[in-house]
């Protein structure tokens, strides 16, 4: 018999001090869910999960896990399934400890669904000994900002991921939104990713499946006194900057690091016993020789904590600005942190990049 276990497994993943619209909705699918009324509880976690529902990557992969025990419970084990496929698709290394405690199968079919995404497609935070070539974006169309939002002044940031197939297509199904500050800014970085062309990226000697990361920057300034909403207004990879990722352009001249604080002020008294992992930051490296600081995104699943440490970390970088035509301009770029354990709690970082 399937007895109701979830507010055991996720009573503390939901955070009270987060009072987002997706963690409210999440805490009342719970109450439906302890009141037995399951088929309330998923309308509710359906908000959360929609392609254009504004939240966290967090709230995102709680909200999956979620459903599909909502699912499970209500005898509908296919869309269980289902639902884990997008946990896991979300966040490769998604842990629940507490769910093979109150459910064997629960977390049996949880690990099954990894093992097929994992059998598929590439991670992005794959280790480099794995990837060879990450995908390079060639082409995409513009991406239209949202004319009422232009109007309004509105800014905003949109980060999805996104699977890119042995062709350099992206596959529509994998599309997911991890973070949109306003739902209206989804569509059309959604319509130009779709739209966009890709060196495939390569693994084990071969054109594989890969996923992907893209973050996307609407900001009003970049549109100039007199704005006009068919010219693209977003800091999506490739527009209104140089991309160089994973190189530039031919004729420009990525940025070069001139300064950073120490290691040590990244690590600190972070509890990092026992971590390894790899964590990529993609940012924007103003023309000024700055990151600008709400660009500054970590690529790859790592501790809460430490992915907060790296964004301040970066914000105190300077560079070399990158030069195109003779003059500065912004550039993405993305840098790689790899922390091992060098001893019994000492840990080591290795900073490679642009």
């Amino acid at each position: 018999m399937r007895s109701l276990a979830i507010g055991l497994v996720l009573g503390c993943a939901v955070r009270a001090a987060a009072q987002t619209t997706a963690a409210d909705l999440i805490a009342a699918a719970q109450v439906q869910v302890r009141d037995h009324n399951l088929d309330s509880a998923a309308v509710l976690l359906h908000q959360v999960v929609r392609p254009d529902a504004p939240g966290t990557l967090q709230e995102r992969i709680e909200g999956w896990l979620l459903l599909g025990m909502v699912h499970y419970y209500a005898g509908r084990d296919s869309a269980t399934a289902d639902a884990f496929r997008e946990v896991v698709m979300l966040a490769p290394d998604f842990q629940a400890p507490g769910l093979a405690a109150r459910d064997s199968t629960l977390a049996r079919m949880l690990e099954q669904q990894r093992a097929q995404v994992q059998s598929g497609v590439v991670p992005l935070d794959a280790e480099a000994d794995v990837v060879q070539e990450r995908p390079e974006l060639i082409s995409h169309p513009d991406v239209q900002y949202p004319e009422a939002l232009l109007r309004r002044g509105v800014t905003g940031r949109v980060l999805l991921a996104a699977v890119i197939d042995t062709a350099g297509r992206v596959e529509p199904a994998s599309v997911a939104v991890l973070e949109a500050t306003d739902s209206a800014f989804i569509s059309p970085v959604r319509e130009m990713l779709l739209a966009a062309r890709y060196r495939p990226g390569r693994a084990y000697g071969r054109a594989v499946r890969m996923r992907v990361r893209v973050p996307a920057d609407f900001d009003v300034a970049a549109q100039g006194p007199a704005a006009d909403t068919s010219r693209s207004g977003s800091r999506a990879p490739g527009l209104e900057l140089v991309s160089c990722v994973p190189r530039c352009p031919p004729g420009v001249i990525k940025p070069r690091l001139t300064s950073s604080p120490r290691v040590g002020e990244l690590t600190g008294d972070l509890p990092m016993r026992g971590y390894r992992g790899t964590v990529i930051v993609d940012f924007v490296v103003g023309t000024d020789g700055y990151p600008e600081a709400q660009s500054i995104t970590p690529l790859s699943g790592t501790q809460p904590l430490l992915a907060r440490r790296l964004v301040d970390f970066v914000r105190t970088f300077s560079f070399q600005p990158a030069l195109a035509n003779g003059g500065a301009t912004r550039a993405r770029v993305q840098m790689r942190f790899e922390f091992r354990v060098s001893g019994s709690t000492a840990v080591e970082v290795r900073i490679s990049g642009p």
